[in-house]
Order: structure tokens, then C-alpha cells, then sequence
């Protein structure tokens, strides 16, 4: 078989969660096609980054889908790829959008009135360019919408129409493309893909009396009014309440762009001396870290997910509907803090998973839930490669 290119779109460095989506698009892929090479643009890491998971880099930097550079980045990039058809002897040792076969896009959540509508726009042109050449276009569990935007709904329109396969990672990103296309054979529901990456770690985890507090700045500048004005205030209840309770809280850094911490030294104030802060760079080392917690208080969605999947119990704070959804496919539902929640209920729930026989209980809940989810995993790959590969659609 000839080997086959493709363009993995949206996952990046800075940021573990997108890092996680990367790796475990290049592991789970490179598992069931042979010969494939993976390129990304210029943009996503630097060239030990890029070399660390032997990624190829496109010639030329578009830069990042919402930024000012994009279009005029897709617009050069064309011209280089025209170029390259026509002279392939002058870029033979180059990656340009003419050689790749097709685009995976693994961007989590851009796709939504929060972030406005100029990522969407800007996948749109890059789907609809990929689609025009006979290319694959395939997007990979996330969360997507709401979409109200006339732009937003419109590049969505154009995506969906140029896509052969869309998975939304939860029932209301589902619902949210449904109310734009009724093509099923298209649009498709599957969990986060990083769920089924276990810790470096045994499998008999030691659980400490340790939780892991995962801040996120989200909170702060895409977060309600409500979460603006009080968001810091329950992260300092939740450290209150688990030390009452003989707990050892902890702040664990979910990005590597420096945001989150700033949230946890606003909690800290005065005691900073007296909660450990840990930042670990690699994703997987973090994973095993949180494997070990009793359980883990979060609003990074992939430090949940992260926790989730070793069965480890999370209460979240979230800024959008993916981590209800998360919850709810896991039967926490009620470990939700929403603005309808006061530091009560936020107390409440930590006062239960600080309990031996109720952690234990929603642990197994976890687990239970955990392993219905894996053979859709596996189909979601199955209908993956066949479109890759040409097979289908």
C-alpha cells in the first residue's frame, strides 16, 4: 500500500488537553494504517515538539484557525501547493497541501458562539479547500455549538457539507449539528478519544487522601458573570472543606501557557506556602498523578476526562455544556456545580466522595460506565480508517 499523508488540525502543545487528542490521534492511527505520515502546521510546536512524535510541517505557517493570519496562511499555502503540482521536482523533500491526503481535526471545542465565529469560518475554507481536491475531511469527537450566529451557522452549513464523517462527543454537540443537518450518515456521536489512554501506572492504584484542584481561566473570561465574580471564592471553599475533612488539597496546572496558575494564586492569597502546586509537563505523567487522587475537583475538561478514565471521581466547575455531559455519560450528574449551586452543595459533594464506602460506590458507578463506552470507541476507529483509507463515503 502507498503511503499515505494526512493533516492533523487543532491539536497543539501549550495546552495538555489538545496535546492528549494529538497523541492519541497519531498512536490510535498509525495502529491501523500502515505506512502513514502525519504533518502539521507550523504553528502547533516548535521543531523538537513537531520531532518528539514525528510529526512533518507544512511548508509555510498558516497559523492558528480564529487569528488574523489564517486566511492569508491558507491563501499562500494554495499557491505553494498549485506551485508544487505543477514543478514537483522543486519541493520534492517538502510537505505541501497537495501531497496530503486528507485533514483530521481534533480542535476539542472551537466551535461555538463562545469562541465566535471565526474559527469555524476558518475550518470551513480549509474543509472546503481539502473537499475540492477529492480529499478526506474528518473532525473527531468534540464538542461543538451553540450556534446562533448567522456566520457561525453558515460556515457550520459548509463544513458539515464537506465533511465525510463529524463526531460530536456529547448528546447536546449532537443536538446542536442535528438542528443544522439531518445527515446522520455525516454526523455522528462518540466519546473523547483520550478515555481509553490508561495512566503509565499499575492497575491497582494506592488512592491517597489527596485531591487534585484543577483551575481553569476559562472560567474567568468565558465563564457567566456569576463565574467571574465567584469562581475563585468556591476554588478557596473547596480548599476550606477538604482540609476540615483530614484531606490534603492540591492545585494541579492543566496548561502549559501560564494562565491557569494565575487562577490558583488568586485562591492561595496568603496561604501559599501551605498548598503544593504541581505543574507537570507531561500529560501522561499528570494522567498516573490523578490516577493516584480520591478524587478530583476540576473545570479543565480534560483533566476530568483524565481522571475519569482511571476511575477516579470528579466534582466539576464548568463554563460550558461539555462537562455536564461528560458527567452524565460517567452517572455523576449530580456532582455538577453550576451557578444554581451554592458553596453548600459544593461542600456537600465533597463531604460524600470524602467518604470510604461512598467513594468506592461512585468509583464503581465510573467503571461501570466507563467500559460501555469503549466499543463505540472502537467502532468510531473502524468507520475512521475505512474513510481514510478511500472505502467509503
Amino acid at each position: 500500500m502507498s503511503k499515505m499523508i494526512f493533516e492533523i488540525h487543532g491539536g497543539q502543545f501549550q495546552n495538555k488537553g489538545a496535546m492528549k487528542m494529538l497523541v492519541t490521534c497519531i498512536k490510535q492511527l498509525e495502529q491501523r494504517i500502515p505506512n502513514v505520515t502525519f504533518v502539521v502546521d507550523g504553528c502547533v510546536g516548535n521543531d523538537q515538539q513537531l520531532d518528539s512524535l514525528n510529526l512533518k510541517k507544512l511548508l509555510f505557517k498558516r497559523g492558528w484557525m480564529g487569528s488574523k493570519r489564517f486566511t492569508i496562511g491558507l491563501f499562500i499555502q494554495r499557491i505553494i501547493a498549485a506551485v508544487a503540482s505543477a514543478f514537483p521536482f522543486l519541493f520534492k523533500d517538502v510537505f505541501t497541501l497537495n501531497k496530503i491526503d486528507g485533514v483530521i481535526d481534533v480542535a476539542g471545542f472551537a466551535y461555538t458562539d463562545q469562541w465566535g465565529y471565526k474559527p469555524s469560518e476558518d475550518f470551513a475554507k480549509l474543509a472546503g479547500y481539502y473537499r475540492q481536491k477529492g480529499k478526506k475531511v474528518v473532525m473527531l469527537p468534540q464538542a461543538f455549538g451553540t450556534f446562533t450566529q448567522p456566520q457561525i451557522i453558515n460556515a457550520i452549513e459548509k463544513i458539515i457539507n464537506n465533511a465525510n464523517l463529524i463526531y460530536a462527543r456529547d448528546s447536546s454537540s449532537f443536538k446542536h449539528l442535528l438542528e443544522i443537518t439531518n445527515n446522520t450518515d455525516v454526523v455522528k456521536k462518540a466519546p473523547d478519544i483520550t478515555l481509553f489512554v490508561k495512566a503509565n501506572s499499575s492497575e491497582s492504584q494506592i488512592v491517597s487522601n489527596k485531591v487534585a484542584i484543577i483551575p481553569n481561566m476559562r472560567m474567568l473570561d468565558q465563564g457567566s458573570e456569576f463565574w467571574k465574580e465567584n469562581y475563585v471564592q468556591y476554588l478557596n471553599m473547596t480548599i476550606d472543606t477538604c482540609i476540615d475533612k483530614g484531606l490534603d488539597p492540591i492545585f494541579v496546572i492543566h496548561d502549559q501557557a501560564g494562565e491557569d496558575i494565575k487562577v490558583a494564586q488568586k485562591a492561595l492569597l496568603e496561604r501559599a506556602d501551605e498548598i503544593q502546586v504541581l505543574q507537570i509537563d507531561d500529560p501522561w505523567e499528570l494522567k498516573s498523578m490523578l490516577s493516584t487522587m480520591q478524587f478530583v475537583v476540576g473545570s479543565r475538561f480534560h483533566g476530568l476526562v483524565a481522571a475519569l478514565s482511571n476511575d477516579v471521581p470528579v466534582i466539576s466547575i464548568g463554563w460550558s455544556h461539555k462537562y455536564a455531559e461528560l458527567l452524565s455519560d460517567f452517572g455523576l450528574s449530580e456532582f455538577l456545580i453550576s451557578e444554581q449551586h451554592g458553596e453548600k452543595e459544593l461542600s456537600s459533594l465533597i463531604n460524600i466522595l470524602a467518604d470510604e464506602n461512598q467513594n468506592l460506590l461512585k468509583r464503581n458507578i465510573v467503571k461501570t460506565n466507563f467500559e460501555k463506552q469503549k466499543d463505540i470507541n472502537k467502532h468510531m476507529w473502524a468507520d475512521v480508517v475505512e474513510v481514510l483509507q478511500g472505502n467509503s463515503r
